[in-house]
């Protein structure tokens, strides 16, 4: 129970609050007084830090969840300030965990937006799909059949100044911290996994290059959010259910990238996927 310094940050004890997605924003992605009385409940509980559950930078593009909450425009600003005031006047000490979901977007794509990917996925292993009908996979999927976007050059530049623009947000509102999200599949991970990126430019091929995106995102969140911001990163260490993806090898080399580039620390996390070889 001592406490912890990370950067700047001191948190009162080492029980931290992993981040775990819990749909109780507004329809818009708002704060909500729901997810203020949750995170609340957590801080009174004697959490000295709590992570929140995926914060959108490019909401509506990237969502996973329902009511997820999002951090993609300074109108919602006023919501996470009143997070951030109520967890701080309880006790506790709360970080924004800074997300897109990239090809696990799902939500995104029922309302019609394309999966953000590093470049087109492999076909689906195995013969389920052969069974149905494209109009019986659209019903399992609830929606049109997605579109995938492999990105280009300005994609790229945009999704890195969406997630520097959402650390400045998360700052402006008071919030402790934030995690930058690179892992389970989501658009920094999939860009880091040789299983779903594929392409020939300098953000395909050796790892080096793989891990490309999330190091200039983490230069991007450092140069935006200042020196004394304190943020770090969920890294896979190893992608289970895949034929080749990251590896425990991969993570050891991208960890000291990862803190040269500017970040505080690391949340070792792991990845199981089904859909893809």
């Amino acid at each position: 129970t001592s406490p912890k310094k990370m950067g700047t940050l001191e948190i009162p004890n080492r029980i931290m609050v992993t981040a775990m997605g819990v749909s109780l924003a507004n329809d818009d992605g708002s704060v909500s007084d729901r997810l203020i009385d949750y995170h609340v409940a957590q801080a009174k509980g004697g959490a000295g830090m709590i992570i929140m559950g995926v914060t959108g930078v490019a909401l509506p593009v990237g969502q996973v969840q329902p009511n997820q909450t999002s951090i993609s425009d300074d109108k919602h600003l006023p919501g996470l300030t009143r997070l951030a005031d109520a967890v701080h006047a309880a006790g506790g000490r709360i970080a924004a965990q800074l997300h897109h979901g990239g090809l696990v977007a799902g939500y995104s794509a029922v309302d019609g937006h394309p999966l953000w990917a590093p470049s087109y996925p492999a076909p689906f292993e195995g013969d389920f799909p052969e069974y149905f009908m494209p109009e019986e996979l659209e019903a399992f999927s609830g929606g049109p059949i997605p579109q995938i976007k492999p990105l280009e050059k300005d994609d790229i530049a945009l999704v890195i100044r969406q997630f520097a623009e959402a650390a400045v947000r998360a700052k402006k509102a008071g919030m402790d911290g934030a995690e930058i999200h690179g892992g389970h599949g989501y658009l920094l991970s999939s860009f880091m996994s040789p299983s779903t990126n594929k392409r020939e430019d300098e953000y395909g091929g050796p790892l080096e290059n793989r891990a490309r995106l999330l190091l200039e995102v983490v230069r991007a969140v450092r140069e935006a959010a200042g020196p004394d911001f304190p943020f770090w990163v969920k890294l896979d260490s190893r992608e289970i259910g895949k034929t080749v993806g990251i590896t425990i090898e991969d993570a050891e080399k991208v960890a000291p990238w990862i803190e040269a580039a500017g970040a505080n620390g690391i949340t070792v996390t792991a990845y199981h996927d089904v859909g893809q070889g």
